[in-house]
């Protein structure tokens, strides 16, 4: 864990971040809809750093069975340290502070 989010995490009370995750997982309809979300968000930073150049874009989908992971990963702009602490401690959204992005959730 990085520490800049050892250090907001430990501001937190404990409640509050529990009260976030559960917010953030409760938005979501279906187990799917956070893989849809990633590539969403894939697809914004992609748009966001290359414009209407979206073929520049690169989207890669890894899934391995073996260790039971799915890694989506992209070129897109990309996510400051500092940042993701803020999302991840506070649930804030950086795509509506930004006024970026299209702002819904896609879902199946």
């Amino acid at each position: 864990m990085s520490n800049v989010l050892k250090e907001e995490l430990s501001r937190q009370e404990e409640e509050q971040v529990k009260s976030n995750i559960n917010r953030i997982i409760s938005s979501y309809r279906h187990v799917w809809d956070i893989y849809t979300e990633l590539l969403q968000n894939s697809a914004d930073a992609i748009l966001e750093k290359y414009g209407n150049s979206f073929e520049k874009g690169i989207v890669k989908l890894e899934i391995n069975t073996n260790s039971r992971q799915i890694v989506i990963s992209d070129n897109g702009i990309g996510i400051d340290e500092d940042k993701i602490s803020k999302i991840i401690v506070t649930g804030k959204s950086l795509k509506r502070e930004n006024n970026s992005g299209n702002g819904e959730k896609m879902h199946l």
